[in-house]
């Protein structure tokens, strides 16, 4: 590939921003790119929107994230783009148009890590860097038929990686293959995961658990498809559970909109209130609902939020490893309604906000081709869950599974 910026954009990418990596490293040969919220030196973010683009200076450095995949020999090819503030789950935007969804073009690939899902899945690159705040990578890794990893909270650094939540920010990896996705992780989580819970044995140690209430999100037509292929994967497992785990998916969704709702206006007021920036409508209207939150109800939310980490980290000692849906439902069709769009964003946040409020990782796996509501065969991921600085188990557990 050419970094020549004259020749034409592929689909989900901004800028070509070519820089080439180290001769050697675990990752030479491979090649990457970074949702337009990374800095990079002498690059402007435009963090998906114009306004933001030309209130704010070229950056004179590069994210440390960056440099470590650079260091490991990758080269970076693009600059991918994002949704608006990085705020939908979508990939629709309003300034930049929507990138292509190359497992099915008729779709919406997702946010907010669309152009990352766009570039990778249409194998312009090997894989991208996202960032996931409330599911913006795993969400467009389902829908473009990816791996896509949301690592645990705080263990790769966010100096230099735009702000929306910092509670639930993380940098994340969506790939083209679960190997391509493992030797990432381990460069980008090797100076982080301590070696004694990086590694637990893979699927011999671990117990599966079927949350039950995840799976009634589904249509009953995909229902059948997600439970054959779930009893497929509990073969590599010598526990498996059925159940609910001590959590309710709706509450934890009403606790992490609360909180990221309190530190988005935290992070943007100054920048909306001088610059007045000419936001969609969509997004304006969320920022202005940010901006109602109360500090109280914020502090409750956290406290709560405390609670959780502590039952969910005596949940997950024994090994347990949660199975769900990681979206309710194929990417829906490019024509769909705002009203179908919001139906099918409020449940994807009740099946995602277990990880974003409790801080824990989540891989989503390509493992599913379904019959969507149109008659047409679309991509659909599920995930798996485990207990915090569990992100290496994870993928080993993926790579033993039948």
């Amino acid at each position: 590939m050419s970094g020549n910026d004259q020749l034409p954009l592929p689909y989900g990418a901004l800028a070509s921003h070519p820089l080439s990596g180290c001769e050697k490293g675990s990752l030479k040969g491979l090649t990457f790119a970074v949702k337009d919220v990374f800095a990079l030196e002498g690059h402007v973010n435009s963090y998906g929107c114009p306004d933001w683009k030309l209130s704010h200076e070229t950056s004179s450095f590069t994210q440390s994230a960056v440099l470590r995949l650079l260091e490991a020999g990758a080269d970076l090819r693009y600059v991918a783009l994002t949704d608006e503030l990085a705020f939908s789950l979508d990939g629709i935007n309003a300034h930049y148009g929507t990138p292509l969804n190359p497992a099915c073009p008729e779709r919406i690939p997702g946010g907010s890590s669309s152009g990352s899902a766009s570039l990778t899945a249409g194998g312009f690159v090997d894989f991208a860097l996202g960032t996931d705040t409330a599911g913006s990578v795993r969400v467009p890794a389902s829908y473009c038929g990816l791996y896509g990893l949301r690592p645990t909270h705080g263990l790769i650094g966010l100096t230099g990686v735009l702000p929306l939540g910092p509670s639930f920010d993380t940098v994340g990896v969506l790939a083209s293959t679960l190997p391509v996705l493992g030797s990432v992780a381990e460069v980008l989580l090797a100076a982080s995961v301590k070696s004694d819970c990086a590694h637990a044995g893979g699927a011999a140690s671990a117990k599966l658990f079927i949350e039950e209430r995840a799976l009634a999100y589904l249509p009953a037509s995909l229902r059948p498809v997600f439970d054959a292929e779930i009893a497929r994967m509990a073969k590599a497992f010598k526990v498996v559970e059925r159940g609910e785990g001590p959590f309710n998916m709706a509450e934890l969704s009403g606790h992490f909109a609360i909180v990221r709702g309190y530190e988005a206006w935290l992070q943007h007021r100054q920048w909306y209130e001088t610059v007045h920036p000419r936001l969609s409508e969509v997004v304006q209207e969320r920022l202005i609902k940010c901006s109602q939150v109360k500090e109280g109800d914020y502090l409750a939310s956290q406290a709560y939020r405390k609670d959780l980490c502590l039952r969910l980290q005596h949940w997950f000692s024994d090994g347990r490893i949660l199975v769900l849906p990681t979206t309710c439902a194929p990417a829906p069709l490019l024509v769909a309604s705002s009203e179908q769009l919001m139906e099918n964003r409020l449940k994807n946040l009740d099946l995602n906000a277990l990880a974003s409020v409790a801080g824990l990782p989540q891989l989503t796996l390509p493992r599913l081709q379904v019959l969507a509501a149109d008659g047409k065969t679309a991509p659909f991921g599920l995930s798996l869950l485990g207990g915090g600085g569990q992100d290496l188990n994870l993928l080993a557990v993926a790579a033993e599974l039948p």
